[in-house]
């Protein structure tokens, strides 16, 4: 007896939902088949997706695909399901069954007759989150002693800086070695000035 189990099966979320709520998705699947048929003569690979209520999301309505080995399966529905539920299988070239799909709207699908196994696995669709746009962190301002520090900081090289005024020059005089000096000559004839005149007003004083 053939058997069929699965290689690759991954979902992915297409779109956003219709107007029924319902959101799109796409399968990926890949099976390992043995006996490993031949590559001239694929097998017939037939699938079914059912939701948790057991209800029928999407199948192959004509019956069977070829499926050459190695090659990838891409099933793509919509749905408000949480969980889906993968069914795939083998068929021969026999045709058993005409039958409708209410759920998809199909009549006169088909069924071939089956020659493996049905293997199955279940899987949780992906959450529809909404997106949220990272925030820039908060930065709060410096502490106040680190603000006076700056400010001291700040005043300190400023006047380190600050240009030194240069002396102003008198005459051909080096500023740097002007210094106030008084002869002594002058200081003399000063005292004997005074005495003159104070002798002065004492004649006049007498004559009177």
């Amino acid at each position: 007896m053939v058997t069929i189990s699965f290689s690759q099966l991954e979902i992915y979320k297409k779109g956003k939902n219709d107007n029924r709520g319902r959101t799109s998705y796409e399968l990926i699947m890949n099976f390992n088949v043995q006996p490993e048929p031949s590559k001239y003569q694929p097998p017939n690979l037939q699938y079914a997706i059912y939701d948790e209520q057991n209800n029928l999301i999407t199948t192959l309505v004509l019956g069977k695909t070829s499926y050459p080995i190695g090659s990838n399966v891409y099933p793509s529905f919509m749905t408000t399901a949480k969980k889906i539920t993968v069914l795939a299988w083998i068929t021969g070239n026999q045709l058993i069954a005409r039958y409708d799909i209410p759920e998809l709207g199909t009549k006169g699908a088909q069924e071939y007759n089956k020659i493996s196994n049905v293997t199955s696995k279940t899987l949780e669709l992906i959450p529809t989150s909404p997106i949220i746009p990272p925030t820039a962190p908060a930065t709060s301002p410096p502490p106040l002693e680190e603000v006076v520090a700056q400010q001291s900081t700040t005043q300190l090289q400023q006047q380190i800086q600050a240009p030194v005024a240069e002396p102003t020059p008198v005459g051909n005089l080096n500023p740097y070695q002007l210094t106030t000096t008084i002869n002594p000559k002058w200081i003399l004839l000063a005292v004997v000035g005074v005495g003159i005149l104070s002798a002065i007003i004492f004649i006049m004083r007498g004559r009177k």
